[in-house]
């Protein structure tokens, strides 16, 4: 099972620099519609089901402690045990949080070799593949990455109708 742990934001921190290049990807609905109509029966033949535990569900009429206001972003950690994760992350997305737009990083390597995603929330991340120089400091390629993913987060958190995915990898 996946755990899920929600974090409903009511103002997002400022990160940004107003005239930064990173920006929210642009997403096209139509073809994230289609893309839904393809996933459902997708995963109903490689799932038996995919579950969220009833006391877990976020509730969008304010009558639990999981109650999400329409004015919130959230975060969404989970982990990250296989490559199903993304397609499972987008499916709950669209069951768990009707009306919020699904966001999610992805390697930025494999952002180019599968552009499509794009289309879909996936904002790409360059991740630490190589070293410094003997230390323990991140390379100039992660912190630009990092710099990058924040910079995107925040602009994604700013956004009332949001919802962003992150997983440890």
């Amino acid at each position: 099972m996946l755990p899920l742990f929600l974090f409903p934001l009511f103002r997002p921190f400022s990160l940004t620099d107003p005239s930064s290049a990173a920006s929210i990807p642009p997403v096209a609905h139509w073809f994230q519609d289609g893309f839904h109509r393809f996933l459902g029966r997708y995963l109903s033949r490689h799932f038996h089901a995919v579950a969220v535990v009833r006391d877990a569900r976020p509730d969008a009429h304010g009558s639990s402690p999981h109650a999400l206001r329409p004015d919130e972003s959230v975060i969404v950690f989970g982990n990250h045990p296989s490559w199903w994760d993304p397609l499972i992350g987008h499916f709950l997305n669209r069951q768990l949080f009707a009306g919020r737009q699904f966001y999610a990083p992805i390697d930025a390597d494999a952002l180019k070799q599968y552009q499509v995603f794009e289309k879909l929330g996936f904002f790409g991340v360059q991740q630490n593949r190589t070293s410094s120089g003997g230390d323990s400091a991140p390379s100039r390629p992660a912190r630009l990455g990092a710099s990058k993913f924040l910079k995107v987060s925040n602009q994604i958190l700013a956004k009332n109708d949001s919802a962003l995915w992150i997983t440890p990898e």
